[in-house]
């Protein structure tokens, strides 16, 4: 199978523009994926990249490998028990050794690269709700964490055995403290969101301390925990809440300070994310994107704006990755996915030079390359030759 090539095809049609930093200026040039393009659906929950190079896109419509050029769908079909365990896929997560995870709303998988099956595991020992996989995390000795709607289960790979972690709550506020929203796994310490304050829990001793809201000053600024960073400089953990505030623990001190940043009590924090350049990016369900400009010291704002085809394509971003040649990708709700380099801004593409619009994701396959004795550039492709 060739793997490289496809990746490297796709960074050679990918003609970089530059503009000023993007710091500098609320302007950014993105470019889309969506079904016209070859995705199964408009809604996408995670993106991750394998150590081929290839784009993994979990979406509610099944599973996408996304090549640069095209898209290849892996769907759940009941006849098939080497198919995805349910064609709604919340998280996708690409472990240490390599190994692609996927958590659905009914059921966790492996994927074989090599037979291109799936290997299923099933939860529902703990209740039914607990094969409903929301986030994947890894400790160093290889086990991952899983976060479901009831509850947080540790999963051995190699035994391939599990345990539901037993969290601190009474009768009265288990269903929210079970309704694992996001997770941080740090060094011996996982970091746990829920519906009900943010949990710490020591790997080591195997013992938790419960961060609420309260009276107190410091105190965490809302129970409802979606997202979690990090910060890698001062190892501050970036703390974002369902109802869009924002906040940073000092681990050392225990104190939470707001964060200023203008989100809509309505729209959650879905995900919080560092850069390779080492900035701060807040999405959200309803306000776009934010990124954090030192040099103004405030947070600049990215939405869709139907006015322009290159801006963000809808304002419900799930999470944001990015690769490893440094282009970020944003998973939207109803838009499909946007992305764009951070260090030149925006791209264009020779099949957007020569007009031509595949009817297909097929039809955008590019198989050649060549520059003719007047340096005209001929593409072809799955159906025909264009230059």
């Amino acid at each position: 199978m060739q793997t490289r090539p496809l990746v490297l095809l796709f960074l050679l049609l990918t003609c970089w523009v530059s503009r000023d930093a993007f710091s500098q200026s609320p302007d950014i040039s993105f470019q889309h994926l969506s079904p016209e393009q070859g995705l199964p659906i408009h809604d996408v929950m995670g993106i991750v990249q394998d150590t081929s190079g290839f784009i993994w896109i979990g979406t509610i419509a099944g599973l996408t490998r996304y090549d640069g050029v095209r898209c290849k769908v892996y769907d759940h079909d009941r006849q098939d028990t080497n198919s995805l365990s349910d064609i709604l896929v919340r998280s996708v997560f690409l472990s240490q050794n390599g190994t692609l995870w996927v958590g659905t709303q009914h059921g966790f998988n492996r994927f074989d690269f090599n037979t291109q099956k799936f290997e299923r595991f099933h939860f529902t020992k703990y209740g039914e709700r607990s094969d409903y996989i929301r986030c994947i995390g890894e400790d160093a000795r290889g086990k991952l964490w899983l976060g479901s709607a009831n509850g947080l289960i540790i999963f051995d790979p190699k035994t391939k055995q599990s345990e539901l972690l037993k969290l601190p709550t009474d009768a009265s506020s288990k269903a929210l403290v079970y309704s694992i929203r996001t997770l941080l796994v740090d060094g011996k310490t996982v970091w746990i969101g829920t519906d009900m304050g943010l949990y710490h829990y020591d790997i080591e001793s195997k013992s938790f301390q419960v961060f609420c809201k309260s009276d107190q000053l410091g105190s965490i600024p809302s129970n409802s925990v979606s997202a979690l960073v990090k910060h890698p400089k001062t190892g501050n953990i970036i703390v974002g809440n369902r109802n869009g505030m924002l906040s940073s623990l000092n681990i050392n001190y225990e104190h939470f300070s707001k964060i200023d940043i203008n989100i809509r009590e309505t729209s959650e924090i879905t995900c919080l994310f560092f850069d390779k350049s080492g900035k701060l990016w807040v999405t959200t369900r309803g306000d776009g994107a934010f990124c954090y400009n030192e040099t103004q010291q405030k947070f600049i704002n990215y939405q869709s704006d139907s006015g322009n085809p290159t801006s963000l394509s809808s304002n419900y971003v799930k999470t944001i990755f990015q690769d490893r040649s440094g282009v970020l990708w944003f998973a939207t709700s109803y838009k499909g996915i946007s992305r764009f380099n951070p260090n030149n801004q925006s791209f264009a593409s020779p099949l957007k030079d020569i007009e031509y619009k595949p009817k297909s994701a097929n039809g955008a396959a590019v198989n050649r390359i060549a520059i003719d004795s007047q340096n005209n550039l001929w593409l072809a492709t799955d159906t025909g030759c264009f230059g």
